[in-house]
């Protein structure tokens, strides 16, 4: 089920290995698989998980729903709603964590966020003020336009500023950080790309 591959992935068990052997999840149908899952999103103090007779609710820290279907009557068990719950946090999460890496991509590549009476737009502007200490703007997108988990024509100008000075970096960098930008690229795996373009990121900006 795509579903339960998206939980394993949540739980750190991508390809469903455990202990080096492959295993079925059975997160739709087993308390013993889905409660580990509840106890992790749990163990984030940001989140709070709910558990009714007729349905499951998520809230953050404060107070708010990011998913609730108790309003729903077609779940047969408490085991489904929970499940569904399960399912619909972690693709939030991951839509979420989305955003913000694509906003930390941005950020790297020098573009900034601008206020306009619409909302905020992500700008690109060029690097040299002009006459009255301003930059032009080249091109603008909003949020949900930044495509660099998604196209290569976005990505690659990333992966070109993180190479430059390749040469420099310490040998634990070049065999990981490095090494894993290369691989998502000659493997034209675009997701493994973006993931490790994030690691690096994250690593200059410590």
């Amino acid at each position: 089920m795509k579903n339960n591959k998206l939980i394993a992935e949540f739980m750190g068990m991508e390809d469903h290995q455990e202990m080096g052997e492959y295993v079925t999840p059975n997160y739709h149908s087993s308390w013993d698989w889905l409660m580990p899952v509840v106890e992790k999103i749990e163990s984030d103090e940001r989140y709070d998980v709910d558990i009714l007779q007729n349905g499951t609710r998520i809230r953050d820290q404060y107070q708010k729903e990011i998913v609730n279907n108790i309003p729903d009557i077609s779940f047969d068990k408490k085991i489904d709603h929970t499940y569904d719950a399960v399912v619909n946090f972690i693709k939030h999460l991951k839509n979420y964590m989305s955003t913000e890496n694509n906003k930390l991509i941005a950020e790297f590549m020098g573009v900034e966020e601008a206020y306009n009476p619409n909302g905020n737009d992500w700008v690109l502007k060029s690097t040299i003020p002009d006459a009255y200490g301003d930059t032009d703007i080249l091109e603008s997108c909003k949020d949900n336009e930044l495509q660099y988990y998604s196209s290569w024509d976005w990505l690659m100008p990333v992966v070109e500023v993180c190479l430059i000075g390749e040469a420099e970096q310490s040998e634990e960098i070049s065999n990981t950080l490095i090494k894993n930008i290369y691989e998502g690229i000659c493997n034209q795996d675009i997701s493994f790309a973006y993931k490790s373009v994030i690691q690096f990121i994250n690593y200059k900006n410590k």
